[in-house]
Formats: C-alpha cells, structure tokens, sequence
C-alpha cells in the first residue's frame, strides 16, 4: 500500500488601521499543520514562495530580505529551504512596514502560495489548497457591538431606540475582529 505524505500549507495575514502619514507593521504568515514537515536541503529551494498584493492606498517602506520587489505593489518572498518544528506545526512569517498614503477604507491586498515553484510542487503533498491564499487588509470597515435592541452597524452611526416612551441613543463601541490562526485546534497567535 502506498502512503502519501502530506503537509497542509496555510496563509495567514494582518489586518490593521491607520492615519494618512503613518506606518503601520503588518505581516503574511506560511503556516505548515502537516503532519509532514517540508525541507529541500538537497536543492536549497524554499520550502514555500508567497506573492504579496500591496494594498491601494499604502506603499511598503520596509519588507524582509527574503522579499523583493516585482512592481510598486507586488513582492515575492521565499520562506527558508525548511517549513518545520521539530514534529510540532511550523510558521514563517514575513513583517512588512506599510506607509498609509491615503486612508482608502477596507484597502484589500492578496497574499497568494506560490503552488508550483519548485519539485515538488506545493499541489502534490497539500490536502488543501483553498486555504493558500490570505487577504491584507488595511483601514477595515468597522462594525460596532450595539446595546439590546440595536443591530451592529458602520462605525459612527447612531442607533436609536424607544424605550418607555423616550428616545435614548446609544453610544458606540468600535470592535475589531481579526483572524486567529489556528493549528491543530491550537490557537498559534
């Protein structure tokens, strides 16, 4: 019988909020939840290669040496010849700086896996492939927790309720959702 050995690649990355001007740390994680560790010390190949879309609206003023520049808004970046932990699931991260030239809401930009960079090609040991790709996202369209009675809404919108005859308007809470990168029912952030 022939086994297959597999290692389930998965992307991850920031999403985060800004002022025109500023610069804000943002990073796109490879995350290996094997149960296969990858390495290429024979070739000397990434064990993974990621495309990065900048987000519209910022310019990166600081990327990672394992990184560079393929357009003013694309870089590449190759994780080390190895994507593994001594058994336990393994991550490489990648820290950009984005410099926030105008504040575009919910700024989008596309982390993707390269699949077929080197032999083998990602697509031959990868269960999963749907999870390979991430989204960067920069000034998010933020939804508020509103008091009983009040849906969640855009960020500075009231909500107003009748209550006992009256009026009463709430105030608002800005709540940020973010991802957490979950292996192997572990939270890993």
């Amino acid at each position: 019988m022939k086994t297959v050995n597999q290692a389930d690649y998965r992307l991850t990355a920031s999403t985060v909020s800004g002022a025109a001007g500023g610069t804000v740390p943002v990073t796109v994680t490879v995350h290996n939840a094997g149960p296969a560790w990858v390495a290429s010390f024979s070739a000397g190949e990434p064990a993974a290669t990621v495309d990065i879309d900048i987000p519209v609206g910022t310019s990166v003023a600081s990327a990672p040496d394992t990184c560079w520049s393929q357009s003013e808004t694309r870089y590449r970046c190759n994780t080390p010849i190895y994507l593994t932990e001594s058994g336990k699931p393994a991550a490489h991260t990648f820290p950009f700086g984005l410099h926030i030239d105008e504040v575009i809401p919910n700024a989008t930009g596309r982390a993707v896996l390269y699949n077929d960079a080197y032999e083998p090609p990602v697509r031959t040991f990868d269960p999963d492939l749907t999870n390979n790709t991430a989204t960067l996202t920069v000034n998010p369209d933020e939804l508020t927790h509103a008091p009983s009675g009040c849906p969640a809404r855009p960020l500075r919108q009231p909500c107003t309720t009748a209550s006992a005859g009256r009026t009463r308007r709430s105030s608002l809470r800005a709540v940020r959702t973010s991802e957490h990168p979950r292996v192997g029912g572990e939270d890993t952030s």
